[in-house]
């Protein structure tokens, strides 16, 4: 049911994927971090803003397309008045291919920021595991570590392309070795070794 609830409010706009992805690693919900629906619902989120930059990026790539199929029409015929008469009407074309642009801009922006604050929250969180477990004494490759590992792991491979594009601003803001726990760093380190 909360699965069905959140995929209804990031589509009506109503939530923010961000909110929902702080909502998520939040300490209230701690407790039920080892849920299943838990992820489905982190997978929806970034699904959700993942998928609009695939679509304004394909709406792009066809408005180009449409103009050059124009453009080579256009020259194809003669310079006559129709051709006079296109050209006045391309420009309204133009300012809307800019407005898709700068929409495309913020949302490709909106989605690395996304993407560094899930991963930021999963480093985060393994880290203070792995304090939490050293200072009682305890081995802190146990199963909650091992599970929430794995869906690290999981956040890695399902957003590869994306995190491919992103790669400067993460080995610059977020992944740095001295910064990082090394324990946590190897689930990097095993992603980066995709991109060679």
């Amino acid at each position: 049911m909360i699965i069905v609830l959140v995929t209804k409010l990031l589509k009506m706009s109503l939530v923010d994927a961000s909110a929902v992805v702080a909502w998520l690693f939040s300490d209230e919900m701690k407790p039920e971090f080892e849920r299943l629906w838990i992820w489905e619902i982190l997978n929806i989120a970034l699904e959700h803003v993942s998928g609009h930059v695939r679509r304004n990026r394909q709406a792009i790539e066809n408005a180009k397309l449409k103009k050059e199929e124009k453009e080579l029409n256009d020259e194809k015929d003669d310079f006559d008045m129709e051709t006079n008469e296109h050209d006045d009407m391309a420009d309204p074309n133009a300012v809307e291919s800019f407005v898709k642009e700068s929409e495309f801009a913020d949302l490709h922006e909106c989605l690395k920021n996304l993407l560094l604050d899930v991963l930021h929250k999963f480093t985060v969180t393994l880290t203070e595991h792995i304090v939490n477990s050293e200072s009682n004494g305890n081995d802190f490759q146990n199963n909650w570590y091992l599970y929430v590992t794995g869906r690290f792991k999981n956040v890695f491979l399902k957003y590869w392309r994306d995190l491919f594009e992103f790669r400067e601003a993460l080995e610059k803001e977020l992944f740095k070795e001295f910064a990082i726990d090394s324990n946590v760093m190897e689930n990097y380190n095993q992603f980066k070794a995709l991109m060679t």
